[in-house]
């Protein structure tokens, strides 16, 4: 089921066969910066057999050219839902299949072709170059499955939109930013890099796939850059998805106050499409990761705002040693 503005939210405590059976919950959130205007969308589906979280943040600069036979939408507007509705549609008939292992270049063909039909149903523009796109967007999802009785997770994306697993040990960076090499997460927060592969119309981009293994309770989620870049420190944003997991009653609270601590701070469109795996209820949830958020908070957050960035380099060179690590 795809989404886009709407925000959506799963509670299953009832048990199932298979897949359904390991998830806990699973929901997304999204805002406009200006109503009815906003550049991302996003996506979640599960059945017995396979899941699937992503977000997709239509890219406003290189895509800003607006389409009067699209309603006067912009580039980046249309492609985030077309790249969208396109993986739902695949999703539906994958989720039937056996598991692939070239999931990337099936997803590949059917977003390309896709934009490339609405692409040629356009008038063509006349500024050309790089610093314009036809219908370009970021791409980060998560497809959650077993094989050969593993529970495995395929990640795959293109841009600076993210996947990211939560664990007992903390927040982990599964994909990797398509920027300048020599930026890392922190870095880009304060001098933005430039996205040198999104997905668009002209087909000349790649999808990234990397694969963990599941042998844990897990938090799994994609995010957009309205989610995490508008914060001090990637510190920060992994402190946001716990306390607002621990100050809650339940999942419809929490996904509602990170929702809206969200909004006190972006600047721009902001979503997240998230899974729990491996939890009986909310509180075992809770418990889980009670010792992780005070471990965060004494060695990282408590004094953040007095630091020097000096301080703050030095804290985030031991942070990203996990954040980096293994997921």
């Amino acid at each position: 089921m795809l989404f886009q503005a709407e925000d959506g939210i799963r509670d299953n405590m009832a048990m199932y066969k298979n897949l359904l059976s390991e998830i806990s919950t699973y929901f997304s959130i999204s805002g406009e910066m200006i109503p009815q205007n906003g550049e991302d969308s996003y996506l979640y589906s599960f059945n017995e057999n396979k899941g699937l979280v992503g977000v997709f943040d239509g890219c406003g600069g290189i895509g800003s050219r607006r389409y009067e036979i699209l309603n006067g939408k912009t580039g980046a507007y249309i492609a985030s839902r077309i790249v969208g509705e396109c993986v739902a549609e695949w999703f539906e008939e994958y989720s039937e299949e056996e598991y692939s292992s070239d999931k990337s270049y099936q997803i590949f063909n059917v977003i390309t072709n896709a934009l490339k039909g609405i692409k040629s149903k356009t008038p063509s523009s006349k500024i050309k170059g790089a610093m314009t796109k036809d219908f370009p967007t970021t791409l980060s999802m998560t497809i959650v499955e077993y094989c050969q009785n593993e529970m495995i997770a395929d990640f795959i994306w293109a841009g600076d939109s993210r996947g990211y697993v939560l664990s007992d040990m903390g927040l982990a960076q599964v994909t990797k930013d398509d920027i300048d090499d020599s930026v890392d997460a922190l870095d880009n927060i304060s001098n933005d890099g430039v996205l040198t592969n999104v997905v668009s119309a002209d087909g000349n981009y790649i999808l990234h796939s990397k694969q963990i293994k599941i042998k844990d309770k897990i938090i799994i989620f994609n995010a957009t850059d309205g989610c995490f870049g508008y914060l001090k420190t990637p510190m920060e944003f992994e402190y946001l998805i716990l306390q607002t997991l621990l100050s809650s009653d339940n999942i419809i609270e929490w996904r509602d106050k990170l929702k809206s601590q969200i909004r006190q701070y972006t600047g721009d469109d902001h979503t997240i499409s998230l899974v729990a795996i491996g939890f009986k209820d909310f509180n075992e949830m809770q418990d889980y990761y009670l010792k992780r958020a005070e471990t965060l908070y004494e060695h990282y957050i408590k004094n953040l705002k007095n630091c020097t960035q000096d301080e703050i380099d030095n804290l985030w060179n031991k942070y990203k040693r996990t954040y980096y690590g293994k997921a």
